[in-house]
């Protein structure tokens, strides 16, 4: 299970669009925005060039269902670029 709503999160924190996380990973923003609804699950090199833009990897969204409170780590100190 991808933990969409620490996509979405991360993105809004650090003040940026979807138009911005499509840019920066090369998935369309409609492909985009799909993934961060949860109405589509995105590959493994979508979910790393997401991640990457945060300084995370793809590990840092795959939720553990067997254990759904495990913390995730993944860096929140990238901002929207000037």
């Amino acid at each position: 299970m991808i933990d969409t709503k620490l996509m979405r999160s991360l993105r809004l924190e650090a003040g940026l669009t979807q138009m911005d996380m499509a840019e920066r990973t090369g998935i369309s923003q409609a492909h985009y925005s799909f993934i961060e609804k949860g109405k589509r699950i995105p590959t493994i090199p979508y979910l790393e060039a997401i991640a990457a833009v945060f300084g995370g990897t793809a590990k840092d969204f795959i939720i553990d269902e067997e254990d759904p409170s495990h913390p995730r780590k993944v860096a929140r100190s990238r901002t929207r670029e000037s």
